[in-house]
């Protein structure tokens, strides 16, 4: 299961899944927007941010629609969620990104 971040549109036929990668963002107005093929996700920096904040590098997320609730406009209500759903460790390394300059 060593994908990263990928959201999963199950709202679309097939369930066509968006990586969290740099090279498919399509859109940085007013929200991050992913996009790959037909299937995009916007306002996704609060749930990516809580998802960093618990060191969680490696999930599915299913989303029902092309954007994300804005809950309160922070990831304070995501690592709540994130809390509660739990977590387990995987016997894998994360992958490490080392900036030079």
């Amino acid at each position: 299961m060593d994908h990263g971040l990928v959201f999963y549109r199950m709202d679309l036929p097939g369930h066509p899944p968006v990586p969290a990668r740099f090279q498919n963002v399509v859109s940085t107005t007013l929200a991050t927007t992913l996009g790959l093929g037909r299937a995009t996700v916007a306002t996704i920096e609060h749930l990516v941010a809580a998802l960093s904040a618990s060191r969680l590098d490696n999930v599915r997320i299913e989303v029902f629609g092309p954007e994300l609730p804005i809950l309160d406009g922070s990831s304070r209500p995501w690592m709540a969620l994130l809390a509660e759903a739990g977590h387990r460790e995987q016997d894998a390394p994360a992958p490490q990104v080392i900036i030079l300059r």
